[in-house]
C-alpha cells in the first residue's frame, strides 16, 4: 500500500538542511530581540535581523517578512556588496519552499555580488553556503546529480577550512537525502550517520533534529527498524525541548510511518492524529493533507472502511483545493484499494483510472518543470558568460602591447631552439613515428572499449526501462482490464456456454499478466540487484527447469563477495544468452552451469548434452546470440572457447580477469 510518507519527509528534511542559522530556544530569541536596538553597526544589525527572520519563517511568516524587510532597507542604504549579498541569501532561503526559480535567482545575484570580494576568507565561506543552497534548489527541481555537485563542493570546503561549522552537518544531511531519492540507500546511510556524529558534537538542536530524522529514514530504507526507532526517539526528545509545532509534526509523521512498517497500526494511528493536530497549529495545508490521508490509510489497514473513507475524502478535498497533485494521486489509489475491498468494483475502477491519469500528468509536469529549470540555468550561464567575455576583452585591450612584446620574444626563442634541436629531431624521427603509431593503436583500443561499454550500458538501461514500462504501464492496464471484468462478472448473467468462455478468457488474462511479469523479471531481475549474481542465476535456472523441463545443475565457488555491478550484469547476460541458445537449438536434457572465482580470475562454463553443431559453420554464420556473447567477453577482456561435437553436445568456457 502506498503512503504519503516519502514525499513528506524528504521535502521536510531538505528544507531543514538549507544553510540557515536558526535557534528555536525562546530565551535565545528573546536575547536577540534585546540586543537588536543597541547594535552598533549595519553588519551586526543585518546578522541579528537575518537570524530572527529565519527563526520566524517556521513560526509566523508575517513576522519573518517584517524582519527581512528591515534587513533589506539597511543593506540598500549602505550600498555594501557583502550586506546586500546576505539579504539576497535570506530572500532565497525564505522563498525556497514556494518559488525555487526565484530563490535561485536571489542566490545567483548574491554570488555575483560576492565574486568582487572573493579574496576574503569570510566571503569564500558565504559563497560556499550559497552553493549549498543552490544545490537544494537543484534537488527540489529533480536534478539530483546536479544537486550532489553543489553539496559535495560545500562539504569539501568545510571539511578543509571550517570543520566545526554547523553547515557541514547540514551538507551531510543534504547528501544523505539526495542519495535516498537516487535509491542508493547504503550511500545515504553512510552520510546520514556522519550527519548524526557531527550534530552530536555540537549544540545546534535543529541540526540534531534533522540528523536523527534523516538517519532514521535511511535505516528504515535498509530495514534496520530497531535502529530507526532509536533515532526517532532521540528526535522526539529534541522536538519536546524546542516545543516547535513544525518539528513536532515532523516527528509524529515519521513515527507513524515507522509504526506502519512494523504493522503496529493502532499506535501508528495515534501518531498520525498527533501529526494532524500540530499541522493544523502551523496552518500548513500540505502537512494537514498528509496527516489526514495517513490516518485514512492506517484505518484501511485496520479494516475500518467507513472511517477510512471519511478521512481520505477530507484529505482529497484539501489536495484538490491546494492543487497538491502528488497527494491527490496517492489518495485516489488508496480509495481504489478501499472500494475493491468493499467489493465496489465500479467505483474502484473509477478511482484507479483517476490515479493513473494524475500520475501520468504529474510525470509530464515534472519533466516540463525540470526542462524549464535547466533552460533558466542555461540562460543565466549564458548571461554570465557574456559578462565574462566583455571583461576579458577589456583586459585584452589593456595588455595588448605587453602581449605583443612577449610573443616576439617567444617566437625568437622558439626559432633558436628549433635550430638547436633540428639535428636531434631528425635522428629521433623514426622512433617518434613508431611511438605515434603505438599511441594511435592504444587510443583506438580505448575508443573501442568505451563504445562497447556505452552499448552495453545502453542495452541494460533500455532493458531496465522496458521492464519498468511493462510492469507499471502494461501491468496497470491489464490489472484495470481484470478489474473491469470482475465488475462485469458480478453484474450480468450469461448463458452457460458464454460463462465458460468468459471464465476461460479471465484465466487467459491471468496467465497473460503472469507472463508479462516473468518477461519483465527476465529483462532486469530484482535478485541480481539485491542479492547478487549467484542468487540471480539460481532463480533464472530454476525458472527454466520449471518451464522447459531441462535438468540444469548449477555450481558456484568464490562468489561470497559481490562483484562489480556492471560485471555481474554482463556475466548474467552471458549465461542467459547461452541458456537461451541451448533451449532454442540444442535439444538437450541436461545442462551444467559453473561459475568459479579464484583471486582475480573468473571462469564461466556452460555445457549441454544436446545435438551439438559444426563449429566452423556456426562461426561463419555468426548469429546475433554469438555476437552478443563475444562482445560482452571482449568488454571483460576475456577469452571465449567453444567446443562442440555433433550428436554429443556443446561446451562453452570463458576466462577473464575481474
Amino acid at each position: 500500500m502506498k503512503r504519503l510518507f516519502f514525499y513528506y519527509i524528504i521535502f521536510s528534511i531538505v528544507y531543514l538542511c538549507v544553510s540557515q542559522k536558526t535557534y528555536a530556544q525562546s530565551a535565545f530569541i528573546d536575547s536577540l530581540k534585546k540586543i537588536l536596538p543597541g547594535a552598533k553597526n549595519d553588519s551586526a544589525k543585518i546578522d541579528l535581523l537575518t537570524q530572527l527572520s529565519k527563526h520566524y519563517d517556521n513560526v509566523d511568516s508575517f513576522i519573518s517578512k517584517n524582519y527581512y524587510q528591515q534587513a533589506e532597507a539597511i543593506a540598500l542604504k549602505s550600498k555594501n556588496d557583502i550586506y546586500l549579498a546576505k539579504v539576497k541569501e535570506l530572500a532565497g532561503t525564505l522563498c525556497t519552499r514556494y518559488d525555487q526559480q526565484k530563490a535561485l535567482q536571489y542566490y545567483n545575484e548574491a554570488v555575483l555580488l560576492l565574486s568582487r570580494h572573493q579574496q576574503l576568507y569570510n566571503v569564500k565561506k558565504q559563497i560556499t553556503s550559497l552553493k549549498n543552497n543552490m544545490g537544494v534548489i537543484h534537488y527540489l527541481n529533480g536534478d539530483f546529480e546536479g544537486a550532489l555537485v553543489y553539496f559535495f563542493e560545500a562539504i569539501h570546503f568545510y571539511e578543509n577550512h571550517d570543520p566545526t561549522n554547523y553547515n557541514l552537518g547540514f551538507g551531510y544531511g543534504n547528501v544523505a537525502t539526495t542519495f535516498m531519492d537516487l535509491k542508493k540507500y547504503e550511500n545515504a546511510n553512510l552520510y546520514a550517520k556522519k550527519n548524526v556524529s557531527f550534530a552530536e558534537s555540537g549544540n545546534n538542536k535543529n541540526l540534531q533534529m534533522s540528523a536523527y530524522i534523516n538517519y532514521g529514514s535511511s535505516l528504515i530504507k535498509i530495514k534496520k527498524y530497531g535502529g530507526a526507532l532509536i533515532q526517532l526517539q532521540k528526535a522526539k526528545l529534541i522536538a519536546d525541548q524546542l516545543n516547535n509545532n513544525y518539528n513536532l509534526n515532523l516527528y509524529h509523521t515519521n513515527m507513524g510511518d515507522y509504526l506502519m512498517l512494523i504493522k503496529n497500526y493502532n499506535s501508528a494511528l495515534e501518531s498520525y492524529k498527533n501529526a494532524l493536530l500540530f499541522s493544523k497549529k502551523i496552518n500548513s495545508p500540505p502537512d494537514i493533507c498528509v496527516a489526514q490521508a495517513n490516518i485514512g490509510i492506517c484505518l484501511l489497514s485496520l479494516n475500518e472502511y467507513n472511517a477510512s473513507q471519511i478521512n481520505l475524502s477530507r484529505a482529497l478535498n484539501i489536495a484538490e483545493e491546494n492543487k497538491l497533485r502528488a497527494q491527490e494521486q496517492i489518495i485516489y489509489e488508496t480509495l481504489a484499494e478501499l472500494n475493491e475491498k468493499k467489493a465496489n468494483f465500479k467505483t474502484a475502477l473509477l478511482y484507479k483510472n483517476r490515479s493513473i491519469a494524475i500520475r501520468d500528468s504529474i510525470y509530464t509536469e515534472d519533466n516540463l518543470k525540470r526542462i524549464e529549470f535547466l533552460e533558466a540555468q542555461y540562460q543565466a550561464a549564458k548571461k554570465e558568460k557574456d559578462i565574462n567575455k566583455l571583461q576579458q576583452e577589456k583586459q585584452s585591450q589593456q595588455f595588448s602591447i605587453r602581449q605583443k612584446s612577449t610573443l616576439l620574444y617567444i617566437f625568437a626563442g622558439a626559432f633558436i631552439t628549433l635550430l638547436a634541436f633540428s639535428f636531434l629531431s631528425y635522428r629521433t624521427y623514426k622512433q617518434k613515428q613508431l611511438l605515434h603509431q603505438h599511441q594511435i593503436k592504444q587510443l583506438q583500443n580505448e575508443k573501442l572499449l568505451l563504445a562497447t561499454e556505452s552499448i552495453l550500458k545502453g542495452q541494460e538501461d533500455e532493458r531496465s526501462r522496458l521492464a519498468q514500462d511493462l510492469h507499471d504501464g502494461l501491468g496497470g492496464m491489464l490489472s484495470g482490464v481484470k478489474l473491469t471484468l470482475s465488475a462485469m462478472k458480478g453484474n450480468i448473467i450469461l448463458p452457460e456456454e458464454s460463462a465458460r468462455l468468459f471464465t476461460r478468457a479471465f484465466e487467459q488474462l491471468d496467465s497473460s499478466i503472469g507472463e508479462m511479469r516473468r518477461v519483465a523479471h527476465n529483462m532486469m531481475p530484482e535478485a541480481l540487484v539485491k542479492l547478487g549474481l549467484q542468487q540471480a542465476l539460481l532463480d533464472y535456472c530454476d525458472g527454466i527447469n520449471a518451464a522447459n523441463g531441462l535438468n540444469i545443475n548449477c555450481e558456484f565457488h568464490g562468489l561470497e563477495n559481490r562483484l562489480d555491478n556492471s560485471t555481474e550484469i554482463i556475466v548474467y547476460r552471458i549465461v542467459q544468452e547461452l541458456l537461451n541458445n541451448i533451449i532454442k537449438h540444442a535439444n538437450a536434457g541436461n545442462v551444467l552451469v559453473q561459475v568459479i572465482k579464484k583471486d582475480t580470475e573468473l571462469d564461466i562454463t556452460v555445457e549441454d548434452n544436446g545435438i551439438g553443431f559444426i563449429k566452423d559453420e556456426a562461426f561463419l554464420k555468426k548469429g546475433a546470440g554469438l555476437k552478443n556473447i563475444q562482445s560482452r567477453v571482449d568488454y571483460l577482456k576475456g577469452e571465449l572457447d567453444i567446443k562442440s561435437t555433433p550428436g554429443k553436445g556443446t561446451s562453452v568456457h570463458i576466462n577473464c580477469t575481474v
